[in-house]
């Protein structure tokens, strides 16, 4: 499947009920890359990794005189 615009390997997984049906997509690593709900219209694929902000430098103080 394709996934944040790039092609990755996956298996695929139904999971059903007497009312749903789900389909979903999961890595090598067994993270769920894509989860669909074909008769209810709904598709969740994984977004882009998060990655935590570097903190700003701290500015020391100059002294003067």
């Amino acid at each position: 499947i394709v996934v944040r615009g790039r092609k990755v390997e996956a298996q695929r997984v139904e999971i059903t009920d007497k009312l749903t049906n789900l389909v979903a997509w999961m890595d090598t690593s067994g993270r769920m890359m894509k989860l669909e709900a074909p008769g209810a219209g709904l598709r969740v694929e994984r977004g882009p990794e998060i990655l935590e902000k570097k903190k700003p430098a701290t500015a020391t103080k100059r002294r003067t005189g």
